[in-house]
């Protein structure tokens, strides 16, 4: 190929994933068109504080890992929802994987990149959607069958070594060890997950009244107006919080009260919110190794 195609080119594989036009995918994502393979989060440190069984759960669509980690700690309705057009892709692409490969089989198909290796992903691909399977089979049909490492680059947050990096996969508790693996295999036999893309803007909208015991918004507040940040917050509250629900409002990679208190009293301005608790989570940070609680999640409770 004489010049290497943007995944925003493939108009044919957007437009059967979402059903919408590939130039409105790009405008509607304001914040990122790229995906992370894993969450940089430390998702185990906190999820773990809370009883999911039979929870409902909207999470940001984001790298899947915050749906997953739900599933594992006993979700069973979980709701994706995200203005990024190629989440919902990839999550289903690592789920696919979970559900048939082994432990060591899915650690390979990650640190080794065979997930861009036609043959690795024809083992998973019936587990795909109809739409997402159409986008992936596109990807390979343009690479001939062959690796579609160099077109789906463009796509991802710190290219290829991302999927090797042993913080990231350090997130989450099942992509430690094989018994806690198995455990999520189990459960995503059960799981009702459903995908939604939408913009930030309109995430209360497009939940349609249902209701969720938690939701968990990661740090969205890095990327948009705090005002309107606010603003969608006690939306969501009104709308889509259950009663005695969860919201998180934030994720600071590194803990600042000071920050988290002016977030904090902006929250409290807004009518809906001014008699919930905010509660901060200590949070080992991935990228270090001495155990010390340096970021923390911020919730709305």
């Amino acid at each position: 190929m004489e010049d290497k195609l943007q995944v925003k080119d493939y108009n044919y594989p957007i437009d059967h994933l979402f059903g919408i036009d590939a130039n409105d995918a790009v405008a509607k994502n304001r914040v990122t068109n790229n995906v992370y393979l894993f969450s940089n989060e430390n998702l185990k440190d906190y999820f773990r504080c809370f009883d999911f069984n039979g929870a409902t759960v909207a999470t940001v669509g984001s790298s899947g890992d915050q749906a997953l980690n739900a599933i594992y700690y006993g979700a069973n309705d979980v709701t994706l929802i995200d203005g990024n057009i190629l989440s919902q892709a990839f999550t289903e692409l690592k789920i696919a994987a979970i559900k048939n490969f082994s432990f060591e089989e899915f650690k390979s198909f990650y640190d080794n990149y065979d997930f861009t290796k036609y043959d690795m992903y024809a083992k998973i691909s019936h587990d795909l959607s109809p739409d997402a399977k159409m986008f992936w089979d596109n990807l390979f049909l343009e690479a001939e069958g062959g690796d579609i490492s160099e077109l789906i680059a463009p796509c991802m947050f710190c290219g290829k070594g991302v999927a090797s990096s042993k913080q990231n996969l350090n997130a989450s508790m099942f992509f430690l060890s094989r018994n806690p693996y198995k455990h999520l295999q189990e459960r995503l036999k059960d799981a009702n997950i459903k995908y939604i893309y939408e913009d930030i803007n309109n995430f209360s909208k497009a939940l349609d009244g249902k209701k969720f015991d938690f939701i968990f918004l990661s740090n969205i507040v890095d990327y948009v107006d705090r005002n309107k940040f606010c603003g969608i917050v006690s939306q969501l509250v009104d709308n889509n919080l259950a009663e005695n629900g969860k919201i998180q409002v934030s994720y600071q990679f590194c803990k600042d009260d000071n920050a988290a208190d002016v977030l904090k009293k902006r929250l409290m301005e807004e009518k809906s919110l001014k008699d919930m608790e905010f509660n901060k989570y200590g949070v080992e940070s991935l990228f270090r190794s001495d155990g010390s609680k340096v970021s923390q999640s911020l919730f709305l409770e």
